[in-house]
C-alpha cells in the first residue's frame, strides 16, 4: 500500500479598530494526496492534443528546436498535418505521485457601517501557491517546453513514430501526458461580497447580494528549474498565465472578472418569495494569443473566433409555501435563451470542450424550466 505523511495548519488574525471596520489576514498550509484514479488509471493512447508546432511545410518552431522533440532534418517541413487538428496523447495514472502542498495567503477587510443597517461588504485578496501539484500537462505545452529548453523529462514524454516522425498517423506516435507532480501553480485574485437588505413599508423586504471574483493571475510553471540549453546552468522554467484566456492549454475560460448578482423580494403575501439572478462571465481570448512561448500555436486565428465576448444570463424563480408542509418553486434559468459561444475545433480540446463549446462554463441547452416541490414531515 502507498502511505503519505503530511502536515496541515492555519494561522489567522483579526483586528477591529472601530466597530464599522474589521481587518483580517490568514496563512494556511493544505495538502492533498493523490486519489486512486490519479495513481492507477490504466494508460491509454488516443486523440487529445491539438496542433504539433513542428508539422506542416512551415513549422512554427525552428529546425533545431524541432530536433529536440525528435524530428529529423529530413522530416522537418514534411510532417503531415492532421485535418482534425489533433495528435495522440497518452493519458493515465502514475503510481509514483506524491502529495501536493498548497500555501494560501489572504488579506481582507469587512465593512459593516452603523449608519447603514443591514449592509455588509467584504473584500479579500488571496494568493494560492501549489507546489508539486497533481495535474496533467497539455501535449502542446510539453512539445514547446522541450523545444525551447531541451528539458530531458519533457523531451522524454514525446514519442514520435520512428518511421515518419508523426504524432497522429498511428498509435506509435504520441505525447505522454500522464498524471504528474507539476512544478508550480499560482492563483491570485480578489473576492468581493456585498449584501444589503431593507424593508419596503407595507410591501415586504428587498435583499441584494453580489458575489464576484477578479482573477489577477493563474500561472502554471511546469518546471521550476531547467538547464539552459546553451550554458547548462539552471534557470527558471518557462510559465504561462491563463487569466483572461481559454483554449487548448488553458482549457475552460477563466475571465478576469465574473459575478453573480441576485435580488430577492420577500413579499408581504404569506409564503411568496420572488428571486432574480444575473450571472456575468467576462471576456476571454484564445490562449494562442498569449505571449508565453508555451502557449504559442500555429493555428489560424479567424476574425470573430479569437475571443469569447462577455456573457450575461438572467434567471428567475418564485417560491410559495402551500401550507406548513409543502413548498413549491417554479423557475427558469437563461430566461432569454442565449446560445453558447461557438469554439473552433483547433481551440476546442476533446473532453472539457463538448460540441464546440465550453459546456462547463456556458449554458449549452438554452432556456431551462423547472418545478420543485418540497415536503417537510
Amino acid at each position: 500500500t502507498l502511505g503519505f505523511s503530511t502536515n496541515t495548519y492555519k494561522f489567522g488574525v483579526e483586528y477591529a479598530p472601530v466597530r464599522d471596520v474589521r481587518f483580517r489576514a490568514s496563512f494556511n498550509q493544505a495538502v492533498r494526496a493523490p486519489n486512486i484514479a490519479e495513481l492507477f488509471t490504466t494508460a491509454s493512447i488516443g486523440p487529445g492534443g491539438s496542433i504539433d508546432p513542428c508539422w506542416g511545410p512551415t513549422p512554427t518552431l525552428t529546425e533545431a528546436q524541432c530536433a529536440r522533440t525528435g524530428v529529423t532534418a529530413a522530416q522537418y517541413g514534411n510532417l503531415g498535418v492532421n485535418p482534425a487538428s489533433q495528435f495522440n496523447t497518452q493519458t493515465g495514472g502514475n503510481a509514483n505521485l506524491h502529495a501536493e502542498t498548497a500555501h494560501t495567503w489572504s488579506y481582507g477587510v469587512v465593512f459593516q457601517p452603523t449608519f447603514l443597517p443591514n449592509f455588509s461588504a467584504t473584500i479579500d485578496y488571496y494568493d494560492i501557491r501549489i507546489t508539486g501539484a497533481i495535474t496533467t500537462q497539455s501535449g502542446v505545452s510539453i512539445i514547446t517546453n522541450c523545444a525551447l529548453t531541451g528539458n530531458a523529462d519533457q523531451c522524454a514524454a514525446i514519442h514520435r513514430n520512428p518511421a515518419n516522425g508523426s504524432l497522429w498517423l498511428t498509435n506509435a506516435g504520441f505525447v505522454s501526458t500522464l498524471s504528474e507532480n507539476s512544478g508550480l501553480l499560482e492563483n491570485k485574485g480578489i473576492d468581493v461580497n456585498v449584501h444589503y437588505s431593507f424593508p419596503i413599508d407595507n410591501f415586504g423586504k428587498l435583499i441584494f447580494n453580489l458575489q464576484g471574483t477578479d482573477t489577477l493571475h493563474n500561472v502554471t510553471q511546469p518546471q521550476t528549474a531547467v538547464p539552459d540549453p546553451t550554458t547548462g546552468t539552471l534557470v527558471a522554467g518557462p510559465s504561462y498565465d491563463c487569466a483572461g484566456f481559454e483554449g487548448v492549454t488553458c482549457l475552460n475560460p477563466l475571465p478576469r472578472w465574473r459575478h453573480v448578482f441576485s435580488t430577492d423580494w420577500a413579499t408581504p403575501w404569506q409564503g411568496l418569495d420572488l428571486h432574480a439572478q444575473w450571472r456575468y462571465i467576462g471576456r476571454t481570448q484564445v490562449d494562442a494569443l498569449n505571449q508565453s512561448p508555451l502557449l504559442s500555436s500555429p493555428s489560424t486565428i479567424y476574425p470573430g473566433y479569437d475571443h469569447v465576448a462577455s456573457y450575461s444570463y438572467l434567471d428567475l424563480s418564485a417560491s410559495v409555501a402551500i401550507n406548513s408542509m409543502f413548498t413549491a418553486r417554479i423557475g427558469a434559468n437563461n430566461v432569454l435563451d442565449k446560445d453558447p459561444p461557438i469554439i473552433l475545433s483547433a481551440n476546442c480540446p476533446v473532453g472539457p470542450c463538448n460540441n464546440n463549446t465550453w459546456a462547463q462554463t456556458y449554458d449549452p441547452t438554452g432556456r431551462f424550466l423547472y418545478v420543485h416541490l418540497e415536503a417537510k414531515f
